[in-house]
This record gives structure tokens, C-alpha cells and sequence, in this order.
């Protein structure tokens, strides 16, 4: 009787394991085999050259785009897993969480919401990655919201076009955004919304960075002036893609505090950086893991070197 009992009770046990423990992607995507990046919610995942959140970022793999699986996984202190994948011809390291057997799981397309499964492609060679889909963070023409196109200066860029089920590749040339007209004087109401805007951002000054954050417990850039908009009622997209499509267009030279600068060819390719203007040139944002939410410089140092465009969401 006690055999059965300890039998009985190490049933029970293995099935609530079963139960709480996540899915194990080794168990579904074999080393060598295809892998999609999915649940960012549209923002796409870092590839770091080593597996945990403090190693260099190597570049950003768009959701939906197709990775080689490598190696792994390794567990890091915090529990996470990481994998090392190839990507685009790079390879380094992404937390498991974010990817997903092809076919199998929705993928949130930027510009056009979830779509359907991502369709299944043939396992690369060792060391070859799948072609890449379009993913947040990549500028994109107006007329052409399925197309997401990486800013180079002078010269062609790479155009990826996605659909639920074909990833194909084309090049073109991208111009520098286009010059808007003279922006007309902002409304009283607009200034003082303006002003209490730029109050709130730069209280949060300190604030830590967190992949995908949008509380005060940590932000990331596109999640800090969700935020910060929020709070006066107004919702912007949740992706620094989506919201360089919000409001309209201003000038550097019309900024007033409360506007949204946006900055491209940063961590990835495309307009891949957001922050609020707060006067005197200078612009709050949750710059990266070393440096939370920070006030920066329009005019000098590295980010006078990325600066975009500027868009207007409160007249």
C-alpha cells in the first residue's frame, strides 16, 4: 500500500510540473531547424552577442521574421532561456520566450495588427538564417503600410514585404523625410497640455529601462511617451513604428515641448527611437538597460547624429 501511495504521489507531482512549466522550445524546434520571433507585441526581440540583458546588442529581429536555432538553451540567473540563433547573416542570442515553432503561433504584423500563423519554411543550412519579415522600428511609406523599409543615407535599402504566408525581398531607395510646412501656433489649451507633459516626463527622469516596459516600475523608449500621453488621455500605438505615423509632421526648428522626436539607424535599421521634446533642445526618453529614462541633447553628441523627424500629437 505505501509503494502505491509514493507511486501515486509521484504521479501527481510530474503532472503538476506538467501543468506550470512553460513549453520548452528544444522540445519543438531542434537545433539547425527554423524558428519564429513572435509575442513582442509588434517590437521585435535583441539579439545580444552573449545570453543575458547586459551583453551588447547586435541587432533587433522584427516579429515574424524566421532565425536559425543554433544552440541552447542556457539559462541565466534570472531564470530566463536563451538560445543562440542565426539571423540576416548574424547570430548571437535571444530570450526563448520570443520565439515560436513556424506556423504555429500569430504574429503581430506592424501597421496591420495580428495576422495568421506564420507559414513554415524549409530548415536552413547550420549557420544560415531564414529571409527576414518586416518588424517594428522599420520606416515605412505611407501608401505602403505592409512594406517596412530601412533608412540609409544616399543609397539603397533593403525592403522586406510580408504576408501570412511568403516573405519576399525587394530594394529601393528612401528618401530623408519629407520637409513639413511651417507648423501653426499651438492652441492655449495645447501649451498648457504641452507644459504638463514635459512636467511629467521629467519627473520620471531615473526611471529604469525594461524590454517592452510601459509603468513606471520601468519603460522603454515607445512605452514612456505611451505613458506619459496616457495620462492626459490621449493613446498613442504602442511601437515607435506606429506612432511616426501619429499627428503630423513638424520642422526641428517648430518644436515646442511636448512634441514626439523620433531617431533612426540606432540599435537596428529605420526610425527605431522615440522621446518628448522638453525645451532648450533638449528631449527626455528611456535611452537603454545602462541608462533608464534620461534627458539628452538634441543639438550635440550621439543622438544629434540620429535625429529624424518630429511629430506634433496635441495643438
Amino acid at each position: 500500500m505505501s509503494r502505491l501511495r509514493l507511486y501515486l504521489s509521484a504521479v501527481l507531482l510530474v503532472g503538476m510540473l506538467l501543468q506550470t512549466a512553460p513549453p520548452s522550445l528544444a522540445d519543438d524546434i531542434p537545433v539547425g531547424s527554423n524558428a519564429v520571433v513572435y509575442n513582442t507585441n509588434g517590437g521585435g526581440v535583441r539579439l545580444r552577442e552573449a545570453p543575458n540583458t547586459q551583453a551588447s546588442i547586435v541587432t533587433t529581429i522584427p516579429e515574424g521574421a524566421q532565425v536559425v536555432v543554433v544552440e541552447g538553451p542556457l539559462t541565466d540567473p534570472a531564470g530566463q532561456e536563451w538560445y543562440k540563433v542565426s539571423y540576416n547573416g548574424l547570430s548571437g542570442w535571444v530570450v526563448g520566450n520570443y520565439l515560436g515553432v513556424p506556423g504555429t503561433v500569430p504574429v503581430l504584423t506592424p501597421g496591420r495588427g495580428l495576422g495568421a500563423p506564420s507559414a513554415p519554411v524549409s530548415a536552413a543550412p547550420a549557420g544560415l538564417a531564414a529571409s527576414p519579415a518586416a518588424g517594428a522600428g522599420l520606416a515605412a511609406p505611407p501608401a505602403a503600410p505592409s512594406l517596412s523599409t530601412a533608412l540609409a543615407p544616399a543609397g539603397a535599402a533593403s525592403v522586406s514585404a510580408t504576408t501570412a504566408t511568403s516573405v519576399t525581398t525587394a530594394t529601393t531607395v528612401l528618401a530623408p523625410a519629407p520637409k513639413p510646412p511651417p507648423a501653426p501656433p499651438r492652441s492655449a489649451q495645447g501649451r498648457a497640455t504641452g507644459a504638463q507633459l514635459t512636467q511629467l516626463a521629467l519627473s520620471l527622469v531615473g526611471t529604469p529601462y525594461v524590454w517592452a516596459g510601459k509603468s513606471p516600475a520601468g519603460f522603454d523608449c515607445a512605452g514612456l511617451v505611451v505613458y506619459v500621453y496616457g495620462q492626459f488621455n490621449v493613446n498613442l500605438p504602442p511601437t515607435t513604428y506606429d506612432q511616426w505615423n501619429f499627428g503630423r509632421q513638424i520642422a526641428q526648428a517648430d518644436l515646442l515641448i511636448g512634441d514626439l522626436v523620433f531617431f533612426a539607424n540606432t540599435y537596428g535599421p529605420g526610425i527605431t527611437h522615440v522621446g518628448i521634446y522638453v525645451g532648450d533642445n533638449m528631449f527626455v526618453h528611456a535611452e537603454n538597460e545602462s541608462s533608464g529614462v534620461v534627458r539628452s541633447s538634441l543639438v550635440s553628441g550621439y543622438w544629434s547624429t540620429k535625429f529624424y523627424g518630429a511629430r506634433r500629437v496635441i495643438d
